[in-house]
């Protein structure tokens, strides 16, 4: 038996039967009075799915209401849109291909994934890019976590995807529950961790001589404290220290607290005081020629020329054709990667702290959730030492 997925036209003015809008500051949500306060609240920025007629999709409001004003787990924007974009590329699939969306099955999801992993990626630059096993993952825990909630509302009378049979071994079966038992899940596609790509001196070198100044400073942003495009995009010029305390203070580094992060969480980055010299100076330079031109300033430091904050999008683009022009095959994440790699060999080096375990450090400064994330960042040097311990073996050993 096989079953027929649509995952919609390749044509740029056809509409997808669900599209998704935002909330702004009016709207609100109860809650608890506390020393006269009002006992409502606004949450802005919150998704809401709608259809082609422009009505609400009641399901899939309520399932962002409950993320975005429920559960603690998900206080971030960002991880709502995320969501909201898995959630309604599914939805919408459903009713392009006629499948009623309180009526599917384990072989639904299993053609909805092998659709992802066979078209290609909309908006990308580089043809027939491809999704990822792990992003198509992220797709399927998505979809596992709305039917989970939805049965749980009485929206559906069973979880679709509770459950997964699989062999285990030839001559055993048992159930799992989907996603407790990953590894095992047939459902999810198998993940390599793959050698973080990272840049070399040289190489790092090569990509900034052809960024220009603003985007150069924002690579040496990610490159020395490890920060996230958008989290280098969001920086504010509030928060960065004055030039008097950047003179009073007798350390290399100054730790800055970074609010607007993955998830929310608030963490700490410890740019060099050279870094923060020259972030002021640009500040000060871009702003008196923003107000000379009588355009609208902005808190964020790095701007257009036009007087807009720099988004993610254009400092991707714009890394990505440096690094073209530059002749290396990297990304802006590697920028990150890069601060990463090089802070675990100091760390494994020197060995400053012999207490802190240096891989639990290089999660608390990406900001990481689990150190699993962290673990990738072992596999270049796993690789090295071995190689090393090798040479070191034969060269005394005799043939």
């Amino acid at each position: 038996m096989t079953t027929t997925v649509d995952h919609g036209s390749s044509d740029a003015k056809s509409k997808p039967p669900i599209r998704i809008i935002y909330s702004d500051s009016n709207f609100t949500v109860e809650s608890a009075v506390r020393e006269g306060a009002d006992h409502k609240r606004s949450v802005a920025n919150v998704p809401l799915f709608v259809d082609s007629e422009m009505r609400l999709v009641e399901h899939a409001c309520a399932w962002m209401f409950y993320l975005a004003t429920e559960n603690g787990t998900t206080p971030s924007p960002r991880t709502w849109a995320t969501y909201a974009s898995r959630i309604c590329d599914w939805l919408s699939t459903c009713i392009m291909s006629g499948w009623s969306w309180q009526d599917v099955n384990v072989r639904h999801l299993a053609a909805y994934r092998d659709t992802l992993l066979a078209t290609p990626m909309k908006g990308e630059r580089r043809q027939n890019a491809r999704r990822s096993p792990r992003s198509i993952n992220h797709y399927i825990n998505a979809i596992k976590s709305f039917y989970s909630w939805a049965h749980r509302r009485g929206y559906t009378e069973t979880d679709p995807f509770a459950y997964a049979r699989i062999a285990l071994a030839w001559s055993s079966r048992r159930e799992i529950i989907g996603g407790t038992s990953r590894d095992a899940d047939f459902i999810h596609l198998p993940e390599s961790k793959e050698f973080p790509n990272w840049l070399s001196a040289s190489e790092l070198s090569r990509l900034k001589s052809c960024l220009n100044a603003r985007d150069n400073l924002m690579a040496d942003w990610s490159s020395m404290t490890g920060a996230r495009r958008f989290e280098v995009v969001s920086l504010r010029s509030d928060d960065l220290p004055s030039l008097e305390q950047l003179g009073a203070c007798q350390k290399p580094l100054w730790p800055m607290t970074l609010n607007i992060t993955k998830g929310a969480k608030p963490r700490k980055i410890y740019p060099n005081l050279s870094l923060i010299r020259r972030t002021i100076q640009y500040c000060q330079e871009h702003r008196e020629l923003a107000a000379a031109r009588g355009l609208m300033t902005h808190a964020e430091i790095f701007l257009t020329r036009d007087g807009r904050p720099v988004s993610p999008k254009r400092f991707t683009t714009n890394v990505s054709r440096a690094c073209a022009k530059a002749g290396i095959r990297s990304k802006v994440h590697a920028l990150r990667h890069t601060f990463a790699m090089r802070t675990l060999d100091l760390l494994i080096r020197f060995r400053i702290n012999e207490v802190i375990d240096p891989l639990f450090v290089i999660k608390v400064l990406l900001g990481h959730d689990s150190i699993k994330s962290s673990e990738i960042y072992t596999v270049g040097k796993t690789e090295a030492a071995i190689e090393e311990i090798m040479q070191k073996l034969f060269a005394v050993t005799p043939n």
